[in-house]
């Protein structure tokens, strides 16, 4: 916007000149020079006036907005009743319950079970990790909870850091943390560590698509 000095300047500049009527006019001023006293015509939205000579000067102030406006206030899928089916309706699928391809063996006798974690964690911890404070509810280092009898009869102390072998092949390791929360044969870890997903097998719902990164067969050896 012209201030003050900088409209002296126009109109040094406009007195010079042949014109005898000067107007500009965008978003932010509205700008009407005339000699002879020409006046403006209207005076509607004029809010600042500033006189030099035979010149009168009409601005006027403009105030932006950036609010939107909604239009639709659908923030969630299907909230309209329509589902992508032809019909438009939701079509569900009824299936035999399956046997779980994950079964226990001599080489792998444990079944390890995974699932959420603290409040603190969210997912594989894309997020939450870049947040110092939630350190302070979960531990860095993946663990898994393991049955007290179980426990005893692997020698294994509460903190102890142990191996785990999946049957896809595959070794992590984790702090043991002891509770009577799990069965005695079961392990079970929080989904937020990149060490229990590793575990897990890469079957997926025939449906959804959605991988079963829930259990698999495993066995524990002490370091």
């Amino acid at each position: 916007m012209l201030d003050y000095n900088q409209i002296k300047e126009l109109i040094k500049e406009i007195d010079s000149s042949s014109l005898r009527v000067f107007e500009l006019e965008n978003s932010d001023i509205k700008l009407k020079l005339s000699k002879n006293e020409e006046n403006s015509s209207s005076k509607e939205n004029v809010i600042n006036t500033t006189s030099s000579e035979n010149y009168t000067v009409f601005t006027k102030e403009t105030k932006t907005t950036t609010e939107e406006t909604l239009v639709e206030d659908e923030r969630r899928l299907y909230e309209d009743g329509n589902y992508y089916t032809p019909s438009k309706k939701a079509k569900f699928h009824f299936e035999d319950i399956a046997e779980n391809p994950t079964q226990t063996s001599a080489e792998f006798p444990y079944i390890f079970n995974s699932g959420r974690g603290t409040v603190g964690q969210w997912h594989t911890q894309v997020r939450s990790r870049e947040i110092a404070e939630s350190e302070r509810i979960y531990s860095k280092e993946s663990y898994a909870f393991m049955h007290p009898e179980l426990a005893k009869e692997l020698n294994i102390e509460e903190n102890e850091r142990v191996s785990i072998a999946s049957q896809n092949g595959v070794t992590k390791d984790f702090t043991i943390k002891i509770s009577d929360h799990v069965k005695k044969e079961h392990l079970y870890a929080p989904i937020h560590y990149i060490e229990t997903n590793a575990l897990t097998p890469s079957v997926y719902d025939p449906y959804s698509k959605e991988p079963s990164f829930k259990t698999v067969a495993v066995n524990i050896i002490k370091k």
